[in-house]
């Protein structure tokens, strides 16, 4: 049975709108299907965190703090604020067992790794987001040519992206 809401989205004529549904959409589905409670920011938090592992974004990140801390003028307005409502933030995912902390280091703010029942996590939400797009685009023919379509305009969204960060010159 077609949902109300079918006829209206079949006629949206903005991509934007529509590739936020299905942002919204697959975020909805892993945080329906974990075995944990999370919020969507905490979502994209432990993303966020993944992602830092990554030794080559560790080592921007410390530049950045180490060019932060050296130069009272570089540091953007609120900058202790900031940092102060995100490590709070990383402790409700510490609260949680999903990783480790440590606000003791002296190249960051902070320091995080992963416990093994955030590795268990991460792992099904990588799974997660397997089963959704299988789902979403079961009955789609062209999911190669959308691919190939959104892999050329994805590094000009990206693009917009990092010149925002740039801005922010946080590092929390």
């Amino acid at each position: 049975m077609a949902h109300k809401h079918d006829k209206i989205i079949a006629n949206y004529k903005s991509i934007g709108d529509l590739s936020s549904i299905l942002s919204n959409s697959r975020e909805d589905y892993i945080l329906d299907h974990l075995s944990i409670h999370l919020h969507k920011g905490q979502l994209k938090l432990l993303e966020k965190i993944k992602k830092e592992q990554k030794p080559h974004h560790k080592a921007i990140r410390m530049k950045k703090y180490k060019e932060l801390m050296n130069n009272d003028e570089a540091t953007p307005e609120h900058f202790e604020l900031h940092q102060k409502i995100f490590i709070n933030k990383i402790k409700k995912l510490e609260n949680k067992g999903l990783i480790k902390a440590d606000f003791e280091v002296d190249s960051l703010p902070y320091e995080v790794e992963f416990t093994e029942k955030g590795k268990e996590i991460l792992n099904k939400i990588d799974v997660l987001k397997q089963k959704w797009e299988d789902e979403i685009f079961k009955d789609f023919e062209d999911k190669d040519k959308l691919l190939t379509y959104l892999q050329q305009v994805a590094p000009k969204a990206a693009k917009i992206s990092y010149a925002r960060i740039k801005k922010q010159k946080g590092v929390y």
